[in-house]
């Protein structure tokens, strides 16, 4: 008998969740790198009022906007458009149950509200009343507080928030650790990778191409006239690993470290597959990007590094893969 109790108020539950309109919250994040803050941010807030929408808030590195809830996803595409986005979030939170219990909450105070004034209706002496009085004033206070939520939670459910950043907003920056089994992996840093380049060094070079617009400075490194840095070098194949292996160990050790990790994507280097991360950091006052090449031959890694500030890099991102594709391997 207990059971069969248990299931009768089970289903009821079940009809009742069922019959509360579904309302969702939505909250959106977007870093992207743009050439333009100014321009990028005119083309967002007018996306927006074009969606039935409007900016919230604008700063110089900043945009947010609210959006209907299910113009979001087409006004994020929008937001992607105007550059290149180092990351993204999306958040749906269920606040049906929330505006429903506020809903049931205003509906008892409100008959609480019309049972007071029934017994003012009908009081007898003067403190009778203003003891009513009082008891319809604090109700009164219930009801618009309850009303106020009711109405910050439903503007919250039908229009999502949007906020775009154009810069990263902790400028602490990455950490160098070498604390990776793989000595050339725990290497791997921007500060060391600009010094390389700017200073020299010792490491053995690949033959290939610099990228096109970039000045060689020999020992296969190279810079382009606006600061973006070009180095290829050979690293031990040791242990002798698949490429997802390699992959990985650079991808967490340089995520541990601090960098974003953008994307990554699959190059083809003399017959042999390599593949490209991309990932983005804090550089002093400015945001940089780096493309880290790994491509397994043999009994060697060949190791392509390009980095500078994000939209110049973005704008010789087809010279370096073109140059990474194009080294000579034995």
């Amino acid at each position: 008998m207990l059971f069969a109790w248990l299931w009768v108020l089970c289903a009821r539950a079940v009809d009742v969740d069922a019959a509360i309109p579904q309302r969702t919250e939505v909250v959106a994040t977007v870093l992207v790198s743009v050439p333009d803050r100014d321009v990028a941010g005119d083309a967002i807030v007018a996306d927006a009022e074009a969606r039935g929408g409007w900016f919230a808030e604008r700063t110089p590195d900043t945009v947010v906007t609210r959006i209907p809830v299910e113009a979001v996803e087409a006004h994020l595409e929008a937001v992607a458009a105007q550059g290149r986005v180092l990351g993204r979030t999306l958040e749906r939170t269920d606040v049906s149950r929330d505006l429903a219990t506020l809903g049931d909450r205003i509906g008892s105070r409100r008959e609480v509200l019309a049972r007071y004034d029934r017994e003012g209706a009908t009081a007898s002496s003067l403190g009778a009343v203003i003891s009513v009085q009082q008891r319809v004033d604090a109700t009164i206070g219930e009801i618009e507080q309850l009303r106020g939520q009711e109405q910050v939670l439903a503007d919250r459910a039908g229009y999502a928030r949007v906020e775009v950043a154009f810069r990263f907003r902790d400028r602490s920056g990455p950490v160098v650790r070498t604390t990776s089994p793989f000595p050339w992996v725990g290497a791997l840093s921007l500060p060391g990778l600009v010094a390389a380049v700017r200073g020299g060094g010792d490491w053995r070079p690949v033959r290939g191409p610099v990228p096109a617009g970039f000045a060689s400075w020999g020992r296969a490194r190279a810079t382009s006239p606006d600061g973006v840095v070009w180095r290829v070098r050979r690293e031990r194949h040791r242990p002798a690993a698949a490429l997802g292996f390699w992959e990985e160990a650079v991808r967490e050790h340089l995520v541990a470290c601090g960098y974003t990790l953008v994307g990554s994507a699959p190059v083809e280097v003399g017959g042999r597959t390599g593949v490209v991360l991309e990932l983005a950091a804090p550089v002093g006052e400015e945001d940089w990007g780096w493309l880290v090449a790994v491509i397994p031959d043999g009994r060697q890694l060949v190791v392509a590094e390009a980095a500078g500030e994000l939209p110049r890099l973005e704008a010789r991102r087809e010279a370096v893969v073109a140059a990474i594709g194009g080294l000579r391997l034995p």
